[in-house]
């Protein structure tokens, strides 16, 4: 029990507590944990942290001109006292026993790479480090157990800022304190709005473009908008707010561009409740709000936050599939279990007061707990995550990043295709770039098989060159959206090197996964915007690229993509050693055919226009099975490209049936199964 000397002066700085605020929080929260437990009907969960981020920032501005209006004045040390009570325990405990799955978890290399989320977690600055590393969305957003703290990072850094900002502006510039706010707002939106048309990812994670929500919950709190009086008017209001973040979560999807003028509507419905909710009596929906069961998930909304994502990830870790229906209650069900203890005994403890009652003690324990988490992580990324708890017959595979040691293969940039590019020709085995009359055309998939092709380059007269552009459709006239290569400009140069050069039998290779599912395209000024939009422009520019290919000469091969295995090879490997278990990590032809079979009705659909299909599953499966190992040795590097392994269990097969179509016996003919 808190001294009550100690109670009345926290009473005496917070302002009057609002259970509607509460029962937002757990809107909020609930949109966020049933998004990532994979509901496919909460598409927009995310936008939970937008509702999260208005909400902080009327209860800090309120909090603030209390203290400065009340007589008492503001005191910064109180406020981060306040700030640290409220956010460190739960958070450093999180961290800790995230840091300990991790270490049985772990293959060597993620955990060198978690140790550095660690790091900037501890010091709030991971959402400057995801924002270089990891798209949200994407799925290797589902491998990083603290990605989460993104969104406490963006409220750390507003907090170090915001609080003596409106201090000053109080003091000097009283009057002017609605437009100062509402300003930065405007610029803070106009960053997100145009910044997302550059670098969705720095709109999405950083501070200055996220700062406009935080302005529209201190506009309030500074009286921007004058109470509503009229009951009618403020159930329309409340009514209407309520919708928005509703039709926002359910509508919203991870190809909806945002944050920008999207998020608008949950902020904006977000705001609209608050105000609602600021006179007494507020509305129907505030006192929905208010009913017990949404106040006390508001409650424990923060220790929620921090525990479901570990929770998911680690476990999606240890599955070789994605979880069941009911695994996936379970896993929501062991986060609510976890944030009511973390609740009752971590979080209230501390901001009561029973724990570390000075203030002395809260800022030294806070600097210990970050010293002593920052050192954890540090030492993990010197020892190279720790190597040692790998079976030696495996260390040598767990600690490889064969990523980075296939990208080398786009180093043939003597002769960049765009200036200023990274790309140009690569020969295959001894060729001559100069003679090659043959071109290999593709993605990342492309330079992976680039191995098994040498002894056709050594067979085929004047050899083959690679054109491997990451990400890439070998797609004429198609650019990726927002995307790190210039896909259209490099496979525009590479239209022209055909003709100059003579090129007389391309061959493509693609991945198709990421240009049909993970990306917008623009082919001939039309933009996708959703999956089907995605197909539509690949189904429109496939036979244009064909025409293209065929009306300069050449003749068209097409090589069908590899099987998918469930996950990283190597990696899931490592972690049955560690983990004393066993992954089926192979595939079958039938499901095979299910994930492709946009992309085999596409192929069939224009045959007739190409030269030779290469049907990989009939060189690479036998009898309906897709292996993805050879006991310990992986067929792929990752998740999609074929290893050495792999590439010498094809390299017969594309031997066999490219042979013929490269000496020109096969022109307009060959194998046409996929």
């Amino acid at each position: 029990m808190p001294d009550p000397a100690l109670a009345a002066e926290l009473k005496q700085h917070m302002p009057a507590y609002r259970p509607d605020i509460d029962g937002l929080r757990a809107l909020a929260v609930l949109a966020v944990v049933f998004y990532h437990a994979g509901f496919d009907q909460i598409s927009g969960g995310f936008v939970g942290v937008d509702v999260f981020f208005v909400i902080s920032g009327y209860l800090i501005t309120t909090i603030i001109l209390k203290d400065l209006e009340g007589g008492h004045g503001f005191s910064i040390a109180r406020f981060y006292e306040r700030r640290a009570r409220r956010i460190f325990p739960a958070l450093f405990l999180v961290i800790l026993a995230a840091t300990l799955a991790a270490l049985v978890i772990f293959t060597p290399i993620e955990l060198e790479h978690y140790a550095r989320t660690v790091i900037a977690a501890t010091f709030f600055i991971s959402n400057i480090f995801f924002w270089r590393e990891t798209n949200y969305f994407a799925s290797e957003a589902d491998t990083e157990p603290l990605l989460h703290t993104w969104s406490l990072a963006v409220e750390e850094q507003f907090y170090i800022v915001f609080p003596i900002f409106l201090v000053l502006v109080h003091r000097y510039l009283p009057r002017q304190k609605i437009a100062l706010l509402a300003i930065i707002g405007v610029i803070s939106l106009l960053m997100g709005v145009i910044g997302i048309r550059y670098s969705e990812a720095a709109a999405f994670y950083l501070a200055p473009p996220r700062a406009w929500e935080l302005m529209l919950g201190a506009l309030l709190a500074v009286g921007a908008v004058p109470a509503p009086t009229n009951r009618p008017l403020r159930e329309l209001v409340a009514f209407v707010g309520f919708g928005a973040i509703l039709w926002s979560v359910l509508a919203f999807e991870a190809a909806t561009t945002f944050p920008g003028i999207a998020a608008l509507i949950p902020t904006l419905g977000t705001t609209a409740l608050i105000w609602a909710g600021t006179v007494p009596g507020g509305s129907i929906v505030t006192r929905f709000l208010s009913l017990r069961p949404l106040v006390f998930v508001g409650l424990i909304s923060y220790s929620f936050y921090l525990w479901h994502w570990p929770i998911f990830v680690f476990y999606y870790f240890t599955l070789d599939r994605f979880p069941s229906l009911a695994e996936r209650w379970w896993m929501i069900a062991a986060a609510a279990a976890l944030a009511i203890m973390s609740w009752q005994f971590v979080e209230q403890p501390f901001r009561r007061r029973s724990l570390l009652k000075t203030r002395a003690a809260v800022f030294s324990a806070s600097g210990v707990g970050m010293a002593a988490l920052g050192a954890v992580g540090l030492i993990l990324v010197v020892q190279d995550g720790w190597p040692q708890r790998v079976p030696e017959n495996l260390r040598a595979m767990a600690t490889t990043d064969y990523t980075s040691l296939f990208e080398q293969g786009y180093d043939c940039i003597d002769a960049p295709l765009i200036e200023g590019g990274h790309f140009g020709l690569c020969p295959v085995g001894d060729t001559d770039v100069d003679d090659a009359r043959v071109l290999i055309w593709g993605d990342s998939h492309a330079l992976a098989m680039e191995p098994a092709f040498e002894k056709l380059a050594t067979a085929t007269e004047g050899g083959i060159v690679l054109a491997s552009f990451p990400g890439c459709p070998h797609l004429f006239d198609v650019a990726r959206i927002d995307y790190f290569t210039p896909c259209r400009q490099l496979n525009d140069a590479l239209r022209r090197l055909i003709a100059e050069r003579g090129i007389r039998k391309v061959i493509l290779i693609n991945g198709w996964t990421g240009i049909l599912s993970d990306r917008d395209t623009e082919f001939q000024g039309v933009r996708s915007h959703d999956r089907a939009s995605r197909i539509a422009n690949v189904q429109a520019a496939l036979p244009h690229t064909l025409e293209i290919l065929h009306g300069l000469g050449v003749d068209v091969a097409l090589v069908t993509p590899v099987p998918t295995p469930s996950r990283p090879v190597p990696k899931a490997i490592t972690r049955e050693a560690l983990l004393g278990t066993t992954f089926e990590l192979g595939s079958t032809v039938d499901e095979y055919q299910e994930d492709y079979a946009v992309l085999i009705q596409m192929i069939e659909a224009n045959k007739g226009a190409i030269d030779l299909i290469v049907p990989v599953t009939e060189i690479f499966c036998e009898n309906g099975y897709c292996p993805a190992r050879d006991g310990m040795e992986p067929f792929y590097f990752d998740a999609s490209h074929l290893s050495e392994a792999g590439l010498k269990r094809i390299e017969p097969g594309l031997t066999r049936i490219l042979l013929p179509f490269l000496d020109g016996y096969a022109s307009g003919s060959g194998s046409q199964g996929s």
